[in-house]
């Protein structure tokens, strides 16, 4: 019997269909799509979402979907039996705070980069506004000192008095947010971080993942009651629903 992943990929073929025609058609992410037709589950959401990716598969291609759900039951029970292979071992320790892009931001500028330079930029300015302010106008003479000042009038100057300092705030702030699985639960997460996909996997007990978000986050988590969501240490409360998703932007 062919599995689903043959049955989806050799009606495409059939029908005279791309890859590009199937994305389209079902708003399916191309990836998901490779990974569907291939059978690799572990590369997949959750069931529920590989159930409407297979249902919305077939009714693109105009074919019934009820056998494709049943035989996809069961290779995905037969998978899951399965003991996991070293490379996905190996993969599975790789620190996710290495964000890959999507094939169309490939050469996009990742954002460390972008904080490094405006720290630069904002101690150039900071240097400049300083400079400045130790050279006296043209044509001025240079403001005489707190204690000539009030030995000019006659006043004793107070101990410890200060000129006034000038605080520069960043516009933007970064903050980091963590994700941990509570003992004895799991649950399939996935993390967008400033546009871009940086988690797509199911955690275990007691895994966590974070990242430094300088623009915006979006969280979806397949069990909510599972785990525990930090935003820079303050507690994040989740929808209690199944397949919760929440957005978090910096500022608010």
């Amino acid at each position: 019997m062919s599995s689903v992943g043959e049955t989806l990929s050799g009606e495409r073929r059939r029908q005279g269909k791309s890859l590009a025609d199937v994305v389209e058609g079902t708003k399916i992410r191309s990836r998901l799509v490779e990974a569907l037709e291939d059978g690799r589950w572990n590369e997949l959401p959750s069931e529920a979402y590989v159930k409407g990716y297979i249902q919305s598969y077939a009714r693109y291609l105009e074919i019934p979907a009820g056998p494709l759900l049943e035989q996809y039951r069961t290779e995905a029970r037969l998978a899951s039996s399965k003991p996991a292979h070293p490379a996905e071992l190996y993969l599975s320790q790789v620190p996710v705070e290495t964000v890959v892009a999507d094939r169309h931001q490939e050469h996009g500028i990742p954002p460390q980069t972008w904080l490094v330079v405006a720290g630069g930029v904002v101690v150039v300015l900071l240097l400049i506004f300083g400079i400045g302010r130790m050279i006296p106008a043209k044509g001025t003479s240079a403001l005489p000192t707190t204690s000539e000042a009030s030995a000019t009038k006659g006043v004793t100057a107070s101990p410890g008095a200060a000129e006034a300092t000038s605080v520069v705030t960043p516009v933007n702030a970064t903050f980091k947010l963590r994700v941990t699985v509570r003992p004895g639960q799991a649950s399939f997460v996935a993390a967008t971080v400033d546009g871009l996909s940086a988690y797509n996997g199911t955690l275990q007990a007691g895994e966590s993942r974070e990242w430094f978000v300088t623009k915006s986050v979006t969280l979806q988590v397949a069990k909510p009651a599972a785990v525990t969501v930090t935003k820079d240490g303050a507690k994040v409360t989740l929808p209690t629903k199944a397949n919760a998703e929440i957005t978090l932007k910096t500022g608010s």
